[in-house]
């Protein structure tokens, strides 16, 4: 998934709000979780974690927010994600396990 930055998601210190970059990850690694199942099978997280290595600007684009599934087991699921700035500069990871209903 590719992301630009906009003005609305800017927060008090002039970065990109936290909460914008998790719930792209959160996206991501919901997706990926989504791409392992079956017709009848749904998802939903249950635990997310992001951490925060660099700030992200406006003039941080465009973001690429990569998913992948770690594990896919019968009940559960593991995800990773990364968003990544140019130059392949790592700005924020997460972490997240799904329950597969």
């Amino acid at each position: 998934m590719r992301y630009e930055p906009t003005e609305a998601h800017v927060n008090l210190l002039s970065t990109i709000h936290g909460g914008v970059l998790t719930s792209l990850l959160d996206t991501v690694m919901g997706c990926a979780v989504m791409t392992t199942l079956g017709p009848e099978e749904k998802h939903t997280v249950i635990d997310l974690h992001t951490k925060f290595v660099r700030p992200v600007s406006l003039d941080t684009a465009p973001l690429d927010v990569i998913g992948v599934v770690e594990h896919r087991g019968r009940r559960q699921a593991t995800a990773s994600g990364r968003v990544v700035a140019p130059g392949d500069r790592l700005c924020a990871s997460g972490t997240a396990t799904s329950m597969i209903l």
